[in-house]
């Protein structure tokens, strides 16, 4: 994946050492925020952003949240002087998580353990 190199940045997540894993257990969604969430992890195993897991210690549920939609955006930029268009998908990926903490991320579907 492009971005940059974990020698000079990764995402942390600092915890306890004395904090016990967790494993939530699966939750069910209707079927179209299945479809939703089913998209996106395509999305995310295409780029290369998330890969499939097996047996991980921690694991979390899918949280599903709709995000502002482009028009209300759109409209919120009128009459302004200067806007920049940034690639929010790629954007977001650039800063590796480190190794260490990589299994914390794992999160339970109905697809296979992902992180």
């Amino acid at each position: 994946m492009k971005g940059i190199h974990p020698s000079i940045a990764s995402h942390r997540l600092n915890v306890f050492s004395t904090a016990r894993p967790v494993r939530q257990r699966i939750r069910r969604f209707h079927p179209d925020r299945q479809r939703v969430i089913r998209n996106e992890i395509d999305k995310l195993l295409e780029a290369g952003f998330i890969r499939e897991v097996s047996y991980p210690d921690w694991l979390a549920n899918v949280v599903v949240f709709s995000l502002t939609r482009i028009d209300q955006i759109v409209d919120s930029t009128s009459g302004q002087g200067m806007l920049s268009f940034l690639d929010a998908f790629s954007g977001y990926h650039q800063i590796p998580m480190s190794s260490d903490d990589e299994e914390k991320t794992a999160f339970i579907t109905h697809r296979p353990l992902l992180l």
